[in-house]
Formats: C-alpha cells, sequence, structure tokens
C-alpha cells in the first residue's frame, strides 16, 4: 500500500474518532442538562414558589431561577482563580438579581 492509498483510510479513521468525540461530548451535555433540570425541579422551584407564595409553575418563579443559575455561572467566571471567593461574589450577584427583579 503507498502513502496515497493509505491516507484516505487515515483520513477516515480521524472523522470517524472526531464523530465518535462529539458524540461523548452531546451525551456528556445531556446528562449535564438532564442533572441542571433535575435540581431546578427539585429544589430551586420549590424553594423559589414557598418564599414567593406562588405556584413552581409560575412563569416568574421559573424567570427567577434562571436567572439564579446564571448568576450562579457569573460568579465562578468573574473569580476564576479564586474559588474561596465564591460565596462572596455569589452574595453580591445575587444582592443586585434581587434589586432588579421583583418577585
Amino acid at each position: 500500500m503507498n502513502d496515497q492509498e493509505r491516507e484516505p483510510w487515515g483520513e477516515r479513521l480521524a472523522a470517524e474518532g472526531a464523530a465518535a468525540g462529539r458524540h461523548r461530548a452531546v451525551a456528556a451535555i445531556a446528562t449535564a442538562l438532564a442533572t441542571h433540570a433535575a435540581v431546578e425541579d427539585e429544589l430551586l422551584y420549590p424553594a423559589l414558589a414557598e418564599r414567593t407564595g406562588r405556584r413552581t409553575d409560575d412563569i416568574a418563579v421559573r424567570t427567577m431561577a434562571g436567572a439564579i443559575i446564571g448568576t450562579g455561572l457569573a460568579a465562578m467566571l468573574t473569580g476564576e482563580g479564586r474559588p474561596e471567593e465564591f460565596f462572596e461574589r455569589f452574595d453580591a450577584h445575587l444582592a443586585l438579581l434581587e434589586e432588579s427583579l421583583d418577585l
């Protein structure tokens, strides 16, 4: 087999490897999203509904839950490399959120 005959085989293997990698990445993302949804459904929606006197399927409760998740992500990203400061940053982000959204 010469180099020209080997190249398509190598490209095909590389493409199959890339496809398998994409499949694993999609599966990992799907698992993470399912976990995220479970946390919202089991913890965040009920806690917000109880605090506000609204139902767990109320659009305001679900919007606030999404904002809280985003706030947590922002607190993590702004403090990259300083995890010990996370709760201080998260509290500051939540205070701004609380001022901005009336529930």
